[in-house]
């Protein structure tokens, strides 16, 4: 029955067309930034050129990213909001809550629910990061000669001895760049659960 219920839940989600518009904006938003960061660079010396992972939208550096802040300030909230918070609200305006609940435990088609909304939160987060440090991996080189700074590696830079996990930066900075994406991807499933609470109260019509 629980799994019914999850495979019912995901071919909602899928056909659904609000996740479906979020996750293309968010893809499309991420390779537009790929693209404006990259013309920057166009005919650099080679010399001059990050590393594939310093590029990377959600890397900490010294200098300002106005669509990084734009990003991180609207695009890791709001859509996952949206992909499929308002699940139970949809199924309950469209009055077939009680008719699912009455062929089901309405305790395990919340548990469903909550199961996609995280995962509908954590997918239009996670796969778009991490789509963009894939194209910075195709388009740059692992590792530059901007890896060496005054005969210092960049991981001994002032500003990168503020990093969380700096350790596991030292070690191989594209897996520190994942476990940020993981991260990012986990509070995207986290703030559509908190959205999808939400619809519980009451006073919501």
């Amino acid at each position: 029955m629980f799994f019914n219920l999850l495979k019912f839940e995901f071919n909602k989600l899928f056909k659904r067309r609000e996740f479906n518009i979020v996750l293309t904006l968010e893809i499309a938003f991420i390779s537009i930034a790929f693209i404006c960061a990259s013309m920057v660079l166009y005919k650099s010396p080679t010399s001059e050129l990050p590393s594939a992972y310093q590029l990377w939208i959600g890397y900490d550096n010294a200098n300002f990213n106005f669509i990084k802040f734009i990003y991180y300030l609207f695009f890791l909230t709001l859509p996952a909001c949206i992909a499929y918070s308002d699940t139970f609200l949809e199924d309950r305006k469209e009055r077939v809550l009680n008719f699912i609940v009455s062929r089901c435990n309405k305790g395990l088609y919340i548990l469903s629910k909550g199961i996609v909304v995280f995962f509908s939160g954590f997918i239009v987060i996670f796969l778009p990061l991490l789509i963009h440090q894939l194209l910075c991996v195709v388009t740059l080189p692992l590792y530059t000669a901007s890896e060496v700074i005054a005969g210092n590696p960049t991981y001994d830079k002032y500003y990168l001895t503020r990093f969380y996990f700096s350790q596991l930066h030292t070690l191989n900075p594209y897996l520190h760049n994942l476990l940020y994406i993981f991260l990012d991807g986990l509070f995207g499933g986290a703030i559509a659960i908190f959205s999808y609470a939400i619809s519980f109260l009451k006073n919501i019509n």
